[in-house]
């Protein structure tokens, strides 16, 4: 693996570990107030929405403009 990749996904690791820092008190209070039903839901079908619009995306194109909209 070259420099530039591992640089790359060290950068995308810290950032989900940043965003999840964030956001780890939301979810809490979140969980007392709903539940971990209506949230594993939301969240399985936010999860298979974003398979459906990856495959939409072309194998050869790379890229971010690629993965905002076809």
């Amino acid at each position: 693996m070259s420099w530039p990749a591992r640089r790359t996904g060290t950068i995308i690791c810290l950032i989900i570990q940043g965003v999840t820092a964030f956001i780890g008190p939301l979810l809490v209070r979140l969980l007392h107030r709903v539940g971990p039903g209506p949230m594993l839901v939301t969240g399985f079908t936010a999860r298979a929405v974003a398979q459906l619009w990856l495959r939409a995306v072309p194998i050869h194109q790379t890229g971010l403009p690629a993965l905002l909209g076809p």
